[in-house]
């Protein structure tokens, strides 16, 4: 032993507290429990700035959606599967109907991650018209790359430029091959969406290897918001 404090973790084997192979069961060095507990607080406060910072950033409707609040139902079950079981560095991507609760799982998922992850939610047109800003110098530019999880919503909806296409081709590479996971919705399957994406079809092939990188799911039922049947 050295001169160090220490403190008996269990008093039953205080006699213990000599021998180094009952180290962290006798006892432990009370300086190495304090930045143990220091240790612990930061991680918590990191979680809670990192989930925090994602619901800060959501649309006010949308810091409601949670697996529990999601009606689950035959036609969404296998999304909700695969969106609950989706590995680290593989991509989910939700098309169907609209209305039928594809970004509600998207955030979900998002949600569920935040805590331990670095989480963001886009909007495409928002997506998109911040792009053209910060081309111009009259915006920031979006952080894609960096978050371990990243939610683009609505993809296809609004069709891309050249340099949009370049923007998100590049993002879509730097975070397949750094094994960051994305999540896409959409109305259209994949093959439809890239085509509002990318004019040629050397392009379209391209983007839309990267977009099915991982499972492809469609999200079936009733519109959420008029109550439609599908």
């Amino acid at each position: 032993m050295t001169d160090r404090d220490i403190t008996i973790l269990d008093p039953t084997l205080e006699h213990m507290a000599h021998e180094e192979a009952w180290r962290g069961i006798a006892w432990q060095y009370t300086d190495e429990i304090v930045d143990h507990d220091l240790d612990s607080e930061l991680a918590q406060q990191r979680s809670e700035r990192n989930r925090g910072d994602f619901l800060d950033a959501l649309p006010t409707r949308y810091r409601a959606y949670t697996f529990e609040s999601l009606r689950a139902h035959d036609g969404n079950n296998a999304a909700i599967d695969a969106a609950q079981g989706l590995a680290a560095g593989d991509n989910l991507y939700l098309w169907g109907a609209a209305g039928n609760g594809k970004t509600h799982l998207a955030v979900a998922v998002a949600r569920s991650r935040a805590a331990r992850e670095r989480c963001a939610f886009w909007n495409t047109a928002t997506l998109f018209s911040q792009l053209r800003r910060a081309a111009i110098g009259e915006a920031d530019w979006p952080d894609l790359v960096r978050p371990d999880l990243l939610v683009i919503d609505d993809l296809g909806k609004v069709k891309a430029t050249e340099f949009i296409f370049q923007e998100l081709y590049r993002v879509l590479e730097e975070r397949w091959s750094n094994e960051r996971s994305s999540v896409f919705t959409a109305n259209h399957r994949p093959t439809a969406a890239v085509k509002r994406l990318a004019d040629d079809v050397e392009s379209q092939g391209a983007l839309l290897s990267r977009l099915g990188a991982g499972v492809v799911a469609e999200v079936r039922g009733s519109d959420e918001r008029l109550g439609v049947a599908r």
